[in-house]
């Protein structure tokens, strides 16, 4: 698994320098568009409905804002260092690290899941393609892969 996320960094990383580079605002709203759509399939999948979700801020998270909630649920965008104080307090919460392409066209995001504590368990993968009319961004694409997940 951490060959395969080292991969997808390395990917976005190489697609984001030769590639277009597009707004900031468009990465917020693919990032969000993205968030919503992970947390609709997951509580469609198995009921998951999340309090609060940590949304890890590692080296290669965009420069970005993701809104305070996103429909019931209050999203917290921290470093593993400040999830690690604030789940002292709720060991419960779910932590989940994103690593996206956001294109002028489309984009595609992997979220990481990790609960209890660290212990991952499961992938799921998002592609959303953007109206070239309304700009609105279009679900073509998810797919999950289990780990430690039941």
């Amino acid at each position: 698994m951490t060959k395969l996320l080292t991969l997808l960094i390395s990917i976005t990383i190489c697609h984001n320098a030769i590639g277009q580079s597009v707004s900031r605002a468009l990465q917020e709203k693919a990032y969000t568009q993205a968030l919503k759509e992970f947390l609709t399939v997951t509580h469609k999948r198995d009921a998951s409905v999340f309090d609060t979700l940590l949304v890890g801020r590692h080296p290669d998270f965009p420069a970005i804002s993701l809104p305070a909630r996103i429909g019931n649920t209050t999203i917290l965008l921290c470093t593993t260092q400040q999830a690690d104080s604030i789940r002292k307090q709720n060991e419960k919460l779910v932590f989940v690290n994103i690593v996206g392409t956001v294109t002028a066209d489309d984009s595609q995001f992997l979220f990481v899941t990790f609960y209890p504590g660290y212990i991952h368990q499961y992938d799921c993968t998002i592609d959303l393609t953007r109206n070239p009319h309304t700009h609105a961004y279009q679900t073509t694409n998810v797919d999950f892969k289990n780990f430690a997940y039941r």
